[in-house]
């Protein structure tokens, strides 16, 4: 498992972290409240103040357990239900910072009845929106796949172009609860602004009906990390052309100009595994 990959779990709190990302979900409501990411300097809480990622509702938790650890990802099953409704959730974190979440929604009454669902997630409108930010894929196209499945924001926590991403993803967009195709959903409230889908206008529903679906929730973030290749002035040798192998003269001009790495990207090199470049010279 991952060095910086850890799972902290309390009576209250099931925490996950990486080195850019931490999720925590409440054990008392079962619900994903923590959504965390590293912008290369400092710590950054994306959901507003008594909000949740995932589901718009849920029926009171009965189960919020990890289930298994395996390599470098860890699943977390959760159940919620009451007299009308049973979900179950199974979500998985990769250690590489995404959670992916299967889901299933049954009616448990004769006829039971469904506020509108939403999946997605509230992004704090100081934490994302403040500064130099980009929002992706917003558009409802059918004909575009990855488009059509994913809602994304570019965004910075200061000054920099770029420190950090969030993505949400679901991955049947032509189905559902009602039928229909899921909506998505952009929209900015007091505070924030909720990326998701609406996947079900309020409605009753018949016994044993059932519906489910995935989604996944991905956090990016600059990496600060000691790195051998950082501050390094690195060269780039193609070889498309004559000379075709670098020469001393060459070799002894980058060196003056400071090269301290040199990466070589020739066409000798593009050979079957296991076999031996006919080229002698390599």
């Amino acid at each position: 498992m991952s060095s910086t990959f850890e799972i902290r779990e309390t009576q209250q709190e099931i925490l996950v972290s990486g080195w850019n990302y931490r999720f925590g979900w409440n054990r008392l409501n079962g619900r994903l409240e923590c959504v965390e990411a590293f912008d290369g300097l400092n710590w950054n809480r994306l959901l507003p103040e008594g909000c949740h990622a995932g589901f718009s509702w849920l029926p009171p938790v009965i189960r919020c357990e990890i289930a298994g650890k395996d390599g470098d990802s860890c699943l977390l099953q959760v159940e919620y239900a009451n007299s009308l409704w049973r979900l179950k959730a199974e979500y998985t974190v990769f250690a590489r910072g995404y959670v992916i979440c299967d889901f299933s929604i049954e009616a448990l009454s004769d006829i039971s009845a469904a506020e509108s669902l939403y999946i997605g997630i509230p992004l704090d409108e100081e934490a994302v929106f403040s500064h130099a930010y980009r929002l992706l894929n917003l558009d409802n196209d059918p004909d575009s796949p990855r488009a059509a499945r994913a809602l994304s924001v570019d965004f910075s926590t200061d000054g920099r172009p770029v420190t950090n991403s969030v993505n949400f993803l679901l991955e049947s967009v032509m189905t559902g609860m009602n039928g229909s195709i899921c909506q998505k959903v952009c929209e900015q409230n007091n505070g924030y602004r909720y990326l998701g889908w609406l996947i079900g206008s309020r409605s009753d529903f018949p016994g044993g009906w059932r519906y489910t679906n995935r989604w996944c929730l991905t956090l990016t973030g600059l990496d600060n990390r000691p790195n051998r290749v950082r501050g390094q002035r690195i060269y780039h040798w193609y070889g498309h052309s004559r000379p075709l192998y670098l020469t001393d003269d060459i070799l002894v001009e980058m060196a003056e100009y400071g090269c301290s790495l040199l990466a070589l990207h020739m066409p000798v090199f593009s050979h079957i595994a296991g076999s031996i470049p006919k080229d002698g010279e390599v």
